[in-house]
């Protein structure tokens, strides 16, 4: 009886009802209490609506996926995941041999991450159903992929795996050569690669990936500006340490100025002079080719992208660059001491109590040697905070460069394609 109970209602629950898993139908009741039968319809209907929202619940966390398969695997991933990232995270990469460790970490500038897309239309012109979003070429796309070496009508099969994001199945094929340009598909991918080695900067790999719910979320400046310098900053270490691991710049470039041993200067005027041969004589900004005497050891060092702090560190960093720079040129534009009884001076960065403060205002100019032949001109002055030893010597402790754009500008200048023609500059 208790068993025949637990499907009874009361005769207004006349039609059949399914809710959550559990079926009440039409019975007699004649032969029980109505009060009875109350209660238990009254218990259970509430036992299913808490089921029911439990499994509303859990439905809602749910998160929609899409299968993937590439080089003889096939795995699960989120729906709207950045292609590239999606592989990386599966064990795969995009990139072919030594560009794993050489590529633009999702910027879409080096093409290293060209790939087929099949399954569906990739331009259908139903969104829902096409593969990879967004359906047509982005910008970045149009740029590079109608760069050597990709061409049409080659470029036409291609998308780049850190622009698109998955929208449905799909499957990625790979072609050989270092970006992906060749005429063979790529294999099987070895199960005996490890993530470690196909995502040789960690985190850093994912640095400009953005979830898709917050592509249209709006930001105050503030924080739109505190997020570009993080990418900035990001894409800086990772170029840093891309360079390190791959070994260029490993060895010192010795110069003339490595060999001297440099005294501090005893004045501010020999210490003004010092710092302008740096710039007239040996191009310190391009070289690492520095008079170590009229630096900390401990020197800070920062501009719109980065700070740190060593005199070592910073040459290490600025010759990691040096095999990369094209026809490369700094010229002094000017240099002078700050009055430190200037209202005007007190409101510096660098301003503090018993220091001195120098400024020197430079144009950089060079070309890089990357595929695209980007050219760099920036325009900036760099304060020198100038502090005195107890034997009375001057070193600067603090060099802080200010450039006439912002660092994402500047980060812009090196991923866009130059002129054909670079400018020739006369002073080295």
């Amino acid at each position: 009886m208790a068993i025949r109970n637990l499907a009874l209602c009361t005769p207004r629950l006349a039609a059949a009802r399914s809710h959550g898993g559990l079926h009440l139908r039409r019975v007699n009741t004649q032969h029980l209490h109505t009060k009875s039968v109350r209660n238990i319809c009254t218990q259970h209907l509430y036992a299913t609506r808490k089921i029911c929202t439990a499994s509303t619940e859990s439905t809602r966390n749910i998160v929609d996926t899409v299968t993937v398969t590439y080089r003889g695997k096939s795995f699960e991933v989120r729906k709207g995941a950045k292609l590239r990232t999606a592989l990386l995270k599966n064990s795969v990469t995009p990139h072919n041999e030594g560009a794993v460790y050489v590529n633009c970490r999702g910027i879409g500038s080096c093409g290293t991450c060209a790939v087929e897309i099949c399954g569906g239309t990739v331009r259908d012109d139903v969104s829902n159903k096409a593969p990879v979003l967004p359906l047509e070429w982005t910008q970045a796309e149009r740029i590079r992929l109608n760069f050597p070496p990709h061409s049409s009508p080659q470029n036409q099969k291609l998308r780049l795996a850190c622009q698109v994001r998955c929208n449905e199945d799909l499957t990625v094929i790979k072609r050989d050569r270092f970006w992906g340009q060749g005429d063979l598909v790529r294999e099987n991918f070895s199960d005996t690669v490890s993530a470690s080695s196909l995502q040789p900067l960690g985190s850093l790999e994912f640095i400009f990936d953005r979830e898709p719910e917050a592509v249209e979320r709006p930001e105050k400046p503030a924080i739109r500006q505190e997020r570009a310098n993080v990418l900035v900053q990001g894409l800086i270490s990772a170029l840093t340490e891309t360079l390190r691991a791959i070994g260029v710049g490993g060895t010192p470039l010795l110069t003339e100025a490595d060999s001297v041993d440099w005294p501090p200067a005893s004045t501010m005027g020999e210490l003004r002079k010092r710092l302008e041969t740096d710039f007239t004589d040996r191009a310190y900004f391009i070289t690492g080719s520095i008079d170590e005497g009229i630096y900390d050891d401990d020197c800070t060092f920062e501009d719109p992208t980065v700070k740190f702090s060593g005199l070592q560190l910073w040459k290490r960093n600025l010759r990691l660059l040096t095999p990369f720079l094209v026809n490369p040129s700094i010229e002094l534009l000017g240099s002078r001491e700050l009055d430190m009884a200037d209202p005007q001076t007190t409101t510096n960065t660098l301003y503090a109590e018993g220091t001195r403060l120098l400024q020197c205002e430079w144009r950089l100019k060079c070309g890089l040697k990357l595929p695209w032949r980007p050219f760099v001109d920036l325009v900036g002055t760099t304060d020198y905070r100038v502090v005195t030893g107890d034997d009375g010597s001057l070193q600067i402790s603090y060099h802080l460069e200010r450039w006439n754009i912002s660092g994402v500008e500047a980060i812009w200048q090196i991923i866009r394609p130059g002129p054909t023609e670079q400018p020739q500059n006369k002073s080295q």
